[in-house]
């Protein structure tokens, strides 16, 4: 089923009633990319950042880098973390 809502301060407005069989439910919800406030803090989160800031110079050096070789790095970050030699 497809209904249209209005978002407004955190919230769904459905435009028209609808009661559901349950009170959670998962849905995806479409928003045109330029209706998206960029900030500078959502762009210096998670795991990206965290790889970023511990490649430090370096990270201008990786061109195409699959998932696999991030999981390496983040691994080796953790053994000299936490078990330093």
């Amino acid at each position: 089923m497809q209904i249209e809502a209005i978002y407004q301060n955190g919230r769904l407005i459905f435009d028209k009633p609808i009661k559901l069989k349950k009170n959670s439910l998962r849905v995806t919800i479409i928003i045109p990319d330029d209706e998206i406030e960029s900030s500078d803090k959502q762009k210096e989160s998670g795991i990206g950042a965290e790889l970023d800031r511990i490649l430090g110079p370096f990270r201008g050096e990786r061109e195409k880098v699959s998932p696999e070789d991030d999981r390496i790095v983040w691994h080796r970050h953790l053994e000299e973390k936490y078990y330093p030699k």
